[in-house]
């Protein structure tokens, strides 16, 4: 449909008692303001917002005294590009006034802003049709770009001319993918097209914020889909992926398909995908040392599989429960119900769950390394359930186990 003239639709949709006290305050100052956004979009899919955010036709500083005569905390945020964040019962929400950017320098953010007074002027600067609905309780839903068209066919459709978009802020580029994959919404053919084009673009953009963007994409759950039908998008993305065939992203596609929603397990397919330069693609995903280290555990050991409980536990104590997790949920999840049951029953999986210290085996005459190979001979027997993961019995088996050390046990 592309950008059409103001509809106003007749449309209700429940908000929290927070967010309509907050339009009222600003009705009550003679502020103009409408809820947009993704918050508008998700309502209108029947799915709860994360967040709610609000545009208003006056300066932060004037919206903020008057929702804080209305009992709210507020917060400068953003002054500087004219955003407040308003708290009231809890709920925070972030309050911009009505804008229109100025020329973009770096493919990211613009060089300037300036407040205008008309929502038009407001959505048309955003970047795509879904996102770009305006609502108020009163005066219900109002749509200056054919917005509510294009989410009711379950499109995705850059607000204007989609190259331009992307020229502005490259970050877009990923951005769609995103909402198609997690929307489950087909990309416009101009939109598409356009978005393939500037790809490139995305070689400029920090890693940080590319590396935020694709983890949401992966767990979309059309992401399977979107994935393969862009390989090149995703190359700019990520090195190696150049070199994959398209029977490689279809493989990957149905790998994908058999994990469940989470960032690093969804993330593992597309790394593994990029072969000899998968280390090269692992460092650009900039990720958490938290997730780095679990990614590198499925990188290294996910074909491993874990089949009796001995092997679960060896790993538990090694990786820890959450990395564990993520092992055998990548290993399918067969030999989860082994996981809870060594969890719930609080078998000894580590050297600092024995009932034994290097002290103790220190009064039996043993010193520096043996001592530390003992405990982990200990711990084997143990894990095999040679020994009970108690003090006396123990004591016991170093004793023998001492007489035996030479020092390669």
């Amino acid at each position: 449909m592309g950008e059409a003239g103001s509809v106003k639709h007749n449309i209700r949709m429940e908000l929290p008692p927070a967010v309509e006290r907050m339009l009222e305050a600003l009705d009550e100052a003679g502020i103009e303001a409408y809820l947009v956004g993704g918050c508008v979009r998700d309502h209108l899919l029947g799915l709860t917002p994360k967040d709610y955010d609000i545009a208003a036709a006056a300066p932060p500083e004037r919206t903020g005294e008057a929702l804080e005569r209305a009992g709210c905390r507020v917060y400068p945020t953003g002054i500087r590009h004219g955003t407040v964040t308003a708290v009231l019962d809890g709920l925070a929400v972030e309050l911009t006034a009505y804008r229109a950017d100025g020329e973009y320098a770096d493919h990211r953010h613009p060089g300037s802003v300036r407040f205008v007074s008309d929502i038009k002027q407001d959505v048309l600067r955003r970047d795509f049709t879904c996102n770009a609905l305006a609502y108020h309780p009163q005066k219900g839903l109002v749509d200056h770009v054919g917005g509510l068209e294009d989410l009711r066919a379950g499109l995705l459709r850059c607000v204007g001319e989609p190259e331009a978009r992307f020229e502005e802020d490259a970050l877009r580029i990923l951005r769609a993918l995103r909402f198609s994959a997690a929307l489950g919404f087909a990309i416009e053919k101009k939109t598409a097209e356009a978005l393939i084009r500037k790809a490139p673009l995305l070689h400029g953009i920090a890693r940080e914020r590319v590396s935020a963007e694709l983890q949401g994409l992966v767990c979309g759950k059309a992401a399977p889909e979107v994935l393969t039908h862009f390989p090149g998008v995703l190359a700019c993305c990520l090195p190696g992926l150049e070199a994959a065939t398209e029977a490689d992203f279809a493989a990957m596609a149905e790998r994908l398909r058999a994990l469940p929603p989470e960032p690093v397990l969804r993330l593992c397919p597309l790394v593994r995908l990029c072969g000899p330069r998968a280390e090269e693609a692992l460092q650009a995903l900039r990720l958490s040392a938290r997730q780095e280290g679990a990614l590198r555990l499925l990188l290294e050991e996910g074909d491993d599989l874990i089949e009796d409980m001995p092997a679960l536990r060896r790993t538990l104590g090694r990786c820890g429960e959450e990395r564990t997790r993520l092992l055998l949920l990548w290993q399918g999840g067969r030999a989860l119900p082994l996981l809870r049951e060594a969890l719930e029953k609080g078998l000894c999986c580590s050297v600092h769950e024995l009932h034994i210290r290097g002290g103790d085996l220190a009064a039996l005459g043993l010193a520096g390394p043996a001592i530390g190979r003992t405990l982990n001979a200990l711990l084997e027997l143990v894990i095999r359930d040679e020994v009970p993961n108690k003090r006396e019995s123990l004591l016991a088996a170093a004793r023998e186990l001492g007489g035996k050390d030479d020092g390669t046990q």
